[in-house]
This record gives structure tokens, C-alpha cells and sequence, in this order.
């Protein structure tokens, strides 16, 4: 079964991240590690890693590499951030890292770090208000953007950083004594931030968040989601006790509870300045982004290896784009990874190779399994495509019972709906892929052009998805941006 791997390199610990897959794209097992080890303790004092920080550092990625080989991963993608970006010795550690463990290990800019956490929070919420403030808090930096803008800003104004500048933070504090820390970091933060556009409504990453999402969280939301209102009043509570008093007690970690106060303090500061009303917090980001990126070139490159892609027709390579598109949009209810959108790919690049002069069901379905058997795909491959074809053509239950496994053919009937809804946006001229929203665990297709969907096609999506399915054509309320 395939495997990747993320490692995020953060400021106030080290993660890894192991997604283990079948050949569906059905998701297997999950292995989730952290290293508590504080690199932004040096870096944001000293402006270096010292060389005990550098030993213990080496020691967690030894660990790691016995990690990845013992799982046997196939790809992985190490990405360091805010800590290592500003420490002098960072690029020498990089090279003693990979010399030592023979993982490579990148130093990713600011701005990479807040288009791979936007994309996965995008991905998360669905098509959102285009003021929607998308917000990183992480150790060593804080990057802001808006769900409209192409990339962000980077602020060195993560929990961290602050609670080393701010010691006062870590000690109990009197109303009035932490209503001058927070007048102080307001002021702070303002000067960063230009332009300030109002945003009601703003979507959270980053391990503080999610802390901040159970200790402060508004009920009766559908997504773990911070209580505003509520903030001013928990940041009040926390300040009377000592760091240990709020480990014990919170149920926080010993490297959480010194930061989680900071944490409170800068969300409260943004929801002030940005007139935030609520706070989604969907407990993804930078490593579930880095997983998609390396899932989805892994399928590419297997989808490009069955043919040759300067054959293949411009319609039908942007067709396939926008599938890709669709793909990942839909990826929080399909709950499928990459080698999904490979099968997605073979069947309605049949479908599309078969379907320009042909207008009848049963001919389009004999012409898109001939071409499938050209494709020098496998028996079971064969068999699968053959049977995503033919669901995705009538929408419904075919006499080739494809996958043995139901959960399996679960899958392939998720893959058959997006390749009858690609299908169909193709036959009916429709520019380009649809937009996807969530609402009250519905799911909403945003059209480019209007258009008339059939009952069909809006039937086999409800069954395959397992969700209410509404069509629009609003696109211009929604942000555009992938």
C-alpha cells in the first residue's frame, strides 16, 4: 500500500505525519508523532540554534528516519519553518541533517508556508466569503491573509516569540496588569497590519487554535469553531494562574500551557482589529497540505505513465484539470487520496475520448471500454475502470459488481459521480470547474454558467456522496481562488 510522509519543522515542536493508502485512495492508517523540542527558545534569544538544541535535533530525526523506513514510506516532503527561516546556522543544520539521516529537509519561505496552510484550509471549508481572514499561528510567525489574495503576510508574531518577549505571560497576572499585555501587543501587531478589511469570519491552523477551539468553543457549530465573544473572558481566567496551575488545570501539555495565554491574547487582538464575529478552526494545515501535494503528483505521475500525455486532446487536458480541481475541492466528503483521482482520470479520459460523436448510453459505454483496454492496465485495474465507467454513464448499479471489497466499491462509486458531474459540465460547455461550498452538512456546486442540472446526475451525486446536493450559479459571492 502506498505511503507519504510530511515532517513540519515548527518553532515549538517537531511533527510527523504518516498516511498510508490503498489503491482506491481509501485511507488506511494514520501515524501521527510530535517532538517536543522548542527550536524558536534559541532562535528568537540568541538568533541561533545552540549545539545542544543541534544534538537533540539530530537525535528526533534519527528517530523520524527509523520511522519512515520501519513504515516503509514510498514519499515524504520535510519542510522547516519560521524558527529555522530566522536562525543564522539554519542552512548549515539543514546540510548536517541530511548528512546524517539522509533526510532532506527544506527551509520553506513565509509565503510558501501561508499558500500550503491556505490551500488546505480552502479545502477544509469550502468556498468561503472572499473577506474571509485565513489565520496561521504557529510557534515563531503568524501569516494573515485574505481568502481572495493570491498570498499573505508573514508577521514574527508566534506564540513563542511572544511568550519569550512577554515574560509576564507565563506568571499570574491581575485584570489590569493583563489588559496592558494586551493593549502592548495590540498596538504591536497594528503596526503590521495595513489596510485592515473587515472580516466577519476568519479559519484557523495551528496547535494553539485547536486548543483554544475545545477550551473556547461555540456550541452548536458543525466545525470546531472559537466563541469569540468568549475569548476576553477565558484570557481573564487563565492570567490568575502560574504556568503549572494551567497545565493541570486545562489538561495542557508543559509546551502548551506557557504559549496558550499568548495564543488567546493575539486571536483576541485580530478579532478586534479585523471585527471577527467567528473563528473556524477545521484542525488542518500545513502538514495535511504537504500529504495532498505529495499524494496528488504520486497519482499524476501514475496517470501519465498509462499514456502519453502530448496525445491527448487540449479539450480533454483541461478537462482532466478541472477534475483535479473538483477532486480537491470535494476531498473532505469523498475522504479519498490520491490514487482516486488516478482511476478519476483513466475513466473520463475514456468517457471524453469516446463521447464526441456518440449520443447514446449503451455506444458510449462500449467506446469507453475499448478505449480503457487500450491503456495496458492491470485485470484488477481494468475491472475497476470498466466499472466506474459504467456508473458513472447510468448512475446507478451495474451486473459487474467491480471491487469484491463494499467499501472499495463505496469508493469507486465516489469516483464514478465525479466522473459523470466532469462529464457533464464538458458536454454542456461549462468554462470552468465548479466551485464547492459546505453547508448544514450539504454540499453546494457553484456553476460558471447556468445551466439545467438533470434529476439523474443530481440523484447519483446525493447516493454516492451521502450528502444533500444543491446546485447555484452565485459564483461572483464566492472567492475564486485554488
Amino acid at each position: 500500500m502506498p505511503k507519504i510522509a510530511a515532517i513540519d519543522v515548527g518553532s515549538n515542536a517537531i511533527r510527523l505525519l504518516i498516511i498510508t493508502f490503498n489503491r482506491y485512495g481509501i485511507e488506511t492508517n494514520e501515524q501521527f508523532i510530535r517532538y517536543p523540542l522548542r527550536l524558536g527558545a534559541d532562535v528568537f534569544a540568541k538568533q541561533t540554534i545552540t549545539t545542544a538544541t543541534k544534538a537533540k535535533l539530530l537525535n528526533v530525526f534519527q528517530s523520524i528516519a527509523r520511522e519512515l523506513t520501519e513504515a516503509k514510506v514510498t514519499n515524504y516532503r520535510a519542510v522547516a519553518t519560521s524558527a529555522m527561516r530566522d536562525a543564522k546556522n539554519g542552512s548549515a543544520i539543514i546540510k548536517t541533517i541530511f548528512k546524517e539521516t539522509d533526510i532532506q529537509c527544506e527551509i520553506i519561505s513565509g509565503r510558501e508556508e501561508s499558500i500550503l496552510s491556505k490551500r488546505a484550509l480552502l479545502q477544509a471549508a469550502g468556498y468561503v466569503p472572499a473577506s474571509t481572514l485565513l489565520v496561521d499561528l504557529g510557534g515563531g510567525s503568524l501569516e494573515l491573509q485574505n481568502a481572495n489574495q493570491p498570498s499573505g503576510k508573514s508577521i514574527p508574531f508566534g506564540t513563542v516569540r511572544i511568550a519569550q518577549a512577554h515574560p509576564k505571560l507565563g506568571q499570574p497576572l491581575t485584570p489590569s496588569e493583563l489588559a496592558r499585555e494586551h493593549t502592548i501587543l495590540k498596538s504591536a501587531l497594528k503596526k503590521y497590519i495595513e489596510n485592515v478589511q473587515e472580516s466577519p469570519l476568519a479559519i484557523g491552523t495551528g496547535g494553539n487554535l485547536d486548543v483554544l477551539a475545545r477550551l473556547v468553543p461555540l456550541n452548536k457549530s458543525l466545525m470546531p469553531t472559537i466563541k469569540v465573544k468568549a475569548l476576553a473572558n477565558f484570557s481573564n481566567k487563565l492570567c490568575r494562574y502560574t504556568v503549572k496551575q494551567r497545565q493541570l488545570r486545562y489538561g495542557l501539555r508543559s509546551d502548551r500551557a506557557d504559549i496558550i495565554l499568548p495564543a488567546a491574547l493575539v486571536m483576541q487582538c485580530l478579532s478586534e482589529l479585523y471585527g471577527l464575529e467567528k473563528i473556524l478552526v477545521p484542525g488542518t494545515g500545513l502538514r495535511e497540505a504537504l500529504c495532498d501535494e505529495l499524494s496528488l503528483k504520486q497519482a499524476n505521475q501514475e496517470f501519465e505513465s498509462a499514456l502519453y500525455p502530448d496525445q491527448i486532446p487540449k479539450k480533454i487536458k483541461t478537462a482532466l484539470l478541472q477534475l483535479e480541481q473538483l477532486f480537491l475541492q470535494l476531498k473532505p466528503v469523498l475522504h479519498l487520496w490520491g490514487p482516486a483521482l488516478r482511476l478519476a482520470k483513466i475513466a473520463t479520459f475514456c468517457l471524453l475520448s469516446a463521447s464526441d460523436k456518440i449520443v447514446r448510453d449503451s455506444a458510449l459505454e462500449d467506446a469507453s471500454i475499448n478505449n480503457a483496454g487500450t491503456l495496458g492496465l492491470t485485470k484488477a485495474e481494468l475491472r475497476d475502470t470498466i466499472y466506474i465507467i459504467k456508473k458513472a454513464i447510468h448512475g446507478k448499479s451495474t451486473k459487474n459488481h467491480g471491487p469484491p471489497r463494499a467499501k472499495d466499491r463505496d469508493a469507486c462509486d465516489k469516483i464514478a459521480a465525479l466522473c459523470a458531474l466532469q462529464l457533464w459540465s464538458v458536454h454542456s460547455s461549462i468554462p470552468q470547474a465548479p466551485n464547492i461550498s459546505f453547508d448544514n452538512q450539504g454540499v453546494k456546486v457553484l456553476l460558471a454558467k447556468k445551466k439545467t442540472v438533470p434529476n439523474k446526475l443530481k440523484v447519483h451525486l446525493t447516493r454516492a456522496l451521502k450528502r444533500k446536493i444543491a446546485f447555484s450559479y452565485k459564483r461572483s459571492t464566492i472567492s475564486d481562488v485554488r
